[in-house]
């Protein structure tokens, strides 16, 4: 299925980071692991927690970076590691 690039650009800045979900288009070039990685290192020092998400996800984000189809599916489990990794540890920050 295909998800518009932007639409995903702001799923995922809107999970991770809400009050600047105006800065979406970081995550909309062709470097969106990069840009990801270096976001979500910024927002949270935990390096092998980002290391592992990005690992974890990379098939689907370079899908996503080089604006081939993603099944519903791929695009529901990527969200949903965004937000587990968002309440363990980004959520504790906020308190």
């Amino acid at each position: 299925m295909h998800f518009e690039r932007e639409l995903l650009a702001r799923n995922i800045m809107n999970i991770i980071d809400e009050k600047n979900h105006f800065n979406y288009v970081v995550f909309n070039d062709s470097d969106l692991e990069i840009k990801l990685h270096d976001y979500l290192i910024d927002l949270t020092h935990e390096d092998d927690a980002v290391d592992n998400l990005i690992k974890d996800n990379k098939p689907i984000i370079d899908k996503i970076a080089s604006n081939k189809d993603i099944t519903i599916q791929e695009k529901n489990n990527f969200m949903n590691s965004l937000i587990f990794f968002k309440l363990k540890y980004i959520m504790h920050k906020d308190i």
